[in-house]
């Protein structure tokens, strides 16, 4: 069984000269394969930011990657305070030690 879907259905739309031009531009800055490409994942990243149900590997992909950066950032911040915490009370405890 493939774990691809065959895309059988066609949406078209219309735009205008220069939002052609700037859709052009971001399917190249965005290394797509195709402006259809690049409209196709815009279009399903748009649906799972609104609320709908995750429905691509690139969207669950990026959705992780997001959340996991910011784990990440989390996870910083609170490394420096528990060593800003632990240098403080080490810096308190050589002074009691001291009286």
């Amino acid at each position: 069984m493939s774990l691809v879907k065959r895309k059988s259905k066609v949406i078209t739309f219309r735009v205008s000269a220069e939002e052609y031009e700037a859709l052009a531009m971001a399917c190249l800055e965005s290394h797509a394969r195709s402006i259809s490409a690049f409209a196709r994942a815009a279009v399903l990243e748009r649906i799972q930011l609104m609320g709908g149900r995750p429905i691509s590997i690139s969207g669950d992909l990026t959705s992780l990657g997001k959340s996991l950066s910011e784990l990440d950032r989390v996870l910083c911040d609170a490394s420096s305070k528990i060593r800003r915490l632990l240098g403080e009370a080490e810096t308190n405890g050589r002074a009691a030690e001291r009286h």
